[in-house]
């Protein structure tokens, strides 16, 4: 069908209308550029062409049925707009241009970020951006460039191309934009309806969904691949052209659509896309109510479907979810744990919203403004019953309220819609689910939420349980009402937090890095505000007199860190040095007799194997009743209590050559004096030969290991912690304790008991302190834990960084520093993203 072929065009003839001439020379010169450009730039994508805006048309037709009853103006505004919705995707070079450098880049969709998330394939996301915008793009190419076809004949002063530039805009998107076109608009001798025609274009362009589409040919010769394959093949499955259907017998239009399908997907997406449609009917019907009779479409809300599958069975039935279960199981403590974290969640959401709009706002910042200032306020209003949660950070679009805050799962900060506005900051919320958690605070919840640059507020009502949702927008010009607010039930927040005021002042201390963001709580009784510590970790962190603070973020990528330690001499140069005792008895076992080691001068190299040295300690009890021992380790119940309840005591260490050390045997030897401790060499030889035999009570002895590294020359070791077991006299006191945060917000359960990693005796660590902001580090859904491998990267780069930073920062003679460094070459030679290549 050419264009003068359809009704709408046919319609104006009659008319004799002065519209006539300029829509025909704009459709001649839109079928040149739909022709040419969009096959050019989408080669995969369903056909765009004229032909689409012609069968769009007379969809248009069919929904209008009586076209006397709209003006000429509306007849051309919907002619106009069925030529031009597209022609956004036809876009020349100089545009393209344009977009590939960041000239049409806008606060919610950047080029280059879109070119990073598809892996660097920049045609790809050259076609994603102009999809995306390509309503946008019509809507702009409709006014500066088909606009002088759009001047009333007999008004030269008068043009309808901004009426023709909206309806384009608004044919994709949210319905929403529909809402604020103009219903009674004039222009010359004749008056329209935007809203109505923007609805006609919405449900016509859905309509043209079969093969005169997607020609078979076509199809054969494009070849197109996963999405796009089923893009097409979905539009081989309708048959049918004429799709608004009159019964006769009500006078009720229907749309109905007739085919068959050989995929079970392509029937899936189909099913998916008739929604849609269904959708777009029930929105435009309850806006058309309102309208003059004139504009009234009559048509069902609900279409009818006879897609028939071939060689498979399919039903409309569909995957559903008990709401009350399933908000019952991700609203509770059965996540997080406890009450009072809900308001960790609600806190964080503030937080990521004052991120956002302080990198937002200092991309387009002006000179002579002042500053934006992000704020947090927790407002205890008991006399209004009120607990208020209020942030003037970036706010929520109508599209992110209903696409991602009600949409139970999905989270915006994950979303490519997000991804693509190319912001640094990388918000912590990842699983939809973080805003039920107000639920363990309060059965019921008010959430007001105002957009930067919006002339509109959004509010919502909510209560725990139930699925319906009171969505109320209100005209607010004001940006000092920018932000959310969450009102709480004050009566319900206070018993779930369970906490005086001074509690819940240092909860949100201890949970939070605030940064440069005020925090503040203030009771509504006395209006004082409670001023919560800004800053960043470092001015969390109170170092006592006697520690060193190590500086880690010069090691770590996207990461603030911080080791409080104490150094120690703790590299040892001889072999009394390695027990860390004096006065005691060293004795060296080598074929099959024991030597005092001092008399032998055997080194630290003979001891020192495979990282480790092996010996025996045994103590030896003075003036000790073998009876009244035996009574105090039956009390006791343990032998080695019952030893260390006797300071009259001195101790025998037994060494022997790293070859041979595995031999050394432990074991009770209250009763056995014959007791073997390596072959052929018993307890009483060893008393023996320093002179004691009888003389000492030896009940235990025990086997002992040292992990060290050794240096070059064989005259020092560094000793290091391999694992939680602690040898008796052990150079290491309890495990690091380390207090983690992940894009400043307390990971409270953060544990890597499970990760053995070696520590370096010279630091004696009292406790990590970091604050990951790295991107690809993210807690679990209850935010508490870190899955196991993230935990692991994160304290493997953690300890790697502490020993990199004692090795720069911490004053050590040459040769303990060199061996230090031989320790982290030996122990740290991993990578991992959090650790920077030095």
């Amino acid at each position: 069908m050419e264009l003068n072929q359809t009704r709408l065009i046919k319609h104006l003839k009659k008319q004799k209308s002065n519209f006539l001439p300029k829509i025909k020379e704009a459709g001649d010169q839109a079928a040149i550029q739909l022709a040419n450009r969009v096959s050019y730039l989408f080669p995969k994508y369903t056909l765009h062409d004229i032909g689409h805006s012609i069968r769009v048309m007379e969809y248009m037709a069919d929904l209008v049925g009586d076209l006397s009853r709209l003006t000429e103006l509306e007849i051309s505004i919907l002619i106009m707009s069925a030529l031009l919705h597209d022609i956004g995707m036809a876009i020349g070079e100089d545009e393209i241009q344009k977009i590939t450098e960041g000239k049409r880049d806008t606060e919610h969709l950047v080029f280059s970020a879109m070119v990073k998330r598809y892996e660097d394939d920049q045609n790809h996301a050259l076609q994603e951006f102009v999809r995306r915008t390509h309503a946008e793009l019509s809507a702009r190419i409709a006014l500066e460039v088909y606009g002088k076809f759009m001047i009333l004949a007999d008004m030269p002063g008068a043009s309808y191309a901004e009426d023709v530039s909206k309806v384009c805009q608004s044919h994709t998107g949210d319905a929403s934009f529909v809402n604020t076109l103009p219903e009674n608009g004039e222009k010359g001798y004749f008056k329209y309806n935007l809203k109505f025609c923007s609805h006609i274009l919405r449900i016509a362009d859905l309509l043209d969904i079969d093969s005169r589409r997607t020609p078979l040919t076509l199809y054969e010769l494009v070849r197109p691949k996963e999405i796009g394959d089923i893009e097409w093949l979905q539009h081989f499955s309708v048959s049918n052209a004429d799709k608004v259907k009159l019964a006769d017998e009500t006078g009720i239009k229907r749309i109905e659509f007739y085919g068959r399908c050989k995929d079970p997907k392509i029937h899936r997406k189909l099913y998916r896309y008739f929604g849609w449609i269904n959708e777009e009917l029930q929105n435009a019907n309850k806006n058309i109510a309102e309208m003059p009779h004139n504009y009234r479409l009559n048509i069902d809300d609900s279409i009818l479907v006879h897609i028939e599958p071939e060689g498979y069975t399919f039903s409309d039935f569909k995957l559903t979810v008990d709401f009350h279960a399933i908000t019952e199981l991700l609203m509770g403590e059965n996540i997080y744990g406890e009450k009072r974290l809900g308001l960790r969640e609600l806190i964080q959401n503030s937080i990521d919203a004052c991120k956002i709009r302080q990198e937002v706002e200092a991309k387009s910042a002006d000179i002579g403004r002042d500053a934006y200032k992000p704020a947090i306020r927790i407002i205890l209003d008991a006399p209004k019953n009120k607990a208020i949660i209020r942030d003037n950070g970036i706010g929520m679009t109508d599209e992110v309220l209903k696409k991602f805050f009600l949409n139970i799962g999905r989270s915006y900060y994950v979303s490519d819609e997000y991804a693509f506005r190319g912001l640094k900051y990388r918000p912590i919320g990842a699983y939809g689910i973080g805003f039920l958690s107000c639920f363990m605070l309060s059965n019921s919840v008010v959430v007001r939420t105002k957009p930067r640059n919006s002339q509109y507020r959004y509010d919502l009502e909510l209560e725990k349980g139930d699925e319906y949702i009171c969505f109320t927008q209100t005209e607010d010009y004001s940006q000092d009402t920018v932000g959310t607010d969450v009102e709480l039930d004050y009566k319900q927040f206070v018993t779930a937090m369970d906490m005086q005021e001074k509690e819940l002042e240092n909860f949100v201390k201890d949970y939070f890095i605030f940064d440069d963001i005020r925090c503040e709580i203030i009771d509504a009784a006395t209006a004082q505000p409670i001023a919560i510590e800004t800053g960043t970790l470092a001015s969390h962190i109170k170092v006592p007199n006697d520690r060193t603070m190590l500086c880690l973020n010069k090691f770590l990528n996207g990461a603030d860190a911080f080791a409080c330690i104490k150094k120690h001499k703790q590299f040892i140069r001889s072999v009394a040095g390695i027990t860390q005792r004096t006065g005691s008895f060293f004795l060296y076992f080598d074929n099959g007799k024991l030597f005092d080691i001092d008399e032998i001068e055997v080194g630290l190299k003979e001891l020192h194997q495979d990282e480790k040295i092996i010996y025996l300690e045994i103590p030896l009890l003075r003036n000790v009743d073998e009876d009244d021992f035996d009574k105090a380790v039956e009390l006791l119940e343990d032998v080695d209590q019952a030893i260390d309840k006797i300071d009259d005591q001195e101790m025998l260490f037994i060494f022997a050559p790293g070859s041979v050390q595995c031999d050394l045997e432990s074991g009770d030897t209250e009763k056995d004096e014959d007791f073997e401790l390596i072959s052929g060499v018993t307890i009483t030889d060893a008393l023996d030969s320093i002179g004691l035999k009888g003389k000492r009570f030896c009940p235990k002895v025990y086997k002992s290991e040292v992990h060290a590294v050794l240096s070059d020359d064989g005259q020092l070791l560094l000793p290091y912690k391999m694992s939680e077991k602690k040898n008796r006299f052990s150079f290491f006191k309890e495990k690091n304790r380390a207090t983690l945060y992940v894009r400043n917000v307390l990971i409270k359960d953060y544990i890597d008991d499970e990760i053995q990693l070696p520590i370096a005796s010279i630091i004696d660590v009292n406790h990590i302190y970091a604050n990951i902001l790295n991107p690809k580090v993210a807690p679990e859904v209850s935010r508490n834990r870190l899955a196991p491998k993230i935990t692991s990267d994160v304290a493997y780069a953690l300890n790697k960084a502490v020993h990199l930073a004692a090795y720069e920062q911490l004053d050590c003679p040459p040769d303990e520093r060199n061996l230090l460094k031989k320790f982290i070459e030996s122990h740290y030679n991993k990578s991992n993203f959090l650790i920077k290549e030095q």
